[in-house]
């Protein structure tokens, strides 16, 4: 089993972070409740699960652009307004979003991992703009993956895939369960929420299963964890729902284990598509 090491508690630093969380779920409801439908066949749902693929490629995706140029002009002026220290990379942002030829290139290489544009990373200051605006991209796919995730997820034969990626999206885990009956692992996509059955006692990054490379911190009544991973220096946050009766709840629960994050990150631990890493 992997060992288990001390916790400790949240600094004061974030706390302006719970407020814009908060302000982006209803803002993340308000597209999703506008987002357009995706429209697959059971038959090709489960020929793509069967054959390895996520249901969702990048073809397949309904994205309102409009739509999609208003939201991120909102969320760039939500991220100002909380934490004025941004406020120069998102203006520089302002003009990807407002070229939607470019913007697409951007979205579509967040979605697919590929290459940001050239005139983006050989920008002066690239590095950090290139964080930003895949965190952006993160930030601005999420209501329309939601919500083609819930027509997909009836179709989808979970029995079918356990791979450390989301069989809806692609996407990366940034949290996991333990479920309640058998404490068999379940992981969260970050980018859909959706969530999929996946081996205990292995690293979804990188597939490690050496037990004297991985461990996780808890809290002291022991309903949050975070796993952490010596090989891939990757971690992932966990509810042990065998420690108390709650329902899976992916926005709350994120929200509760940020101190979590905050401990990982400090120990040089990352989690590459988890929103808060912009905050640690």
């Amino acid at each position: 089993m992997p060992k288990q090491e001390p916790c400790q508690t949240l600094d004061n630093d974030w706390g302006r972070f719970p407020e814009f969380y908060s302000w982006l779920l209803v803002a993340e409801d308000e597209v999703k409740s506008r987002a357009g439908k995706v429209s697959l066949t059971p038959e090709e749902v489960t020929r793509r699960v069967k054959a390895g693929d996520a249901v969702l490629a990048w073809e397949d995706l309904s994205l309102d652009w409009p739509l999609l140029q208003e939201y991120l002009r909102e969320v760039f002026l939500a991220f100002s307004h909380h934490f004025p220290v941004l406020a120069g990379a998102t203006e520089d942002l302002q003009t990807v979003v407002q070229d939607t030829l470019m913007l697409e290139r951007v979205i579509r290489a967040c979605y697919q991992g590929g290459a940001l544009p050239r005139g983006i990373t050989k920008a002066p200051g690239a590095k950090a703009k290139i964080d930003f605006l895949r965190l952006a991209g993160l930030v601005g796919l999420r209501p329309f993956l939601c919500g083609q995730r819930e027509e997909l997820l009836p179709l989808l034969n979970q029995e079918l895939w356990r791979r450390p990626t989301c069989p809806i999206c692609g996407g990366q885990p940034d949290l996991s369960f333990l479920d309640r009956e058998q404490g068999a692992r379940w992981l969260v996509c970050s980018r859909c929420d959706t969530h999929w059955l996946f081996q205990r006692l292995v690293c979804p990054a990188c597939q490690c299963d050496d037990q004297a490379s991985l461990s996780y911190l808890a809290d002291e009544e022991g309903l949050f964890r975070v796993y952490l991973c010596d090989q891939c220096h990757s971690y992932l946050k966990a509810v042990d729902f065998r420690k108390k009766e709650v329902g899976i709840d992916p926005a709350r629960q994120r929200l509760e284990t940020l101190d979590l994050d905050r401990q990982a990150r400090h120990k040089g631990y990352k989690c590459p598509e988890s929103l808060v890493s912009l905050w640690v």
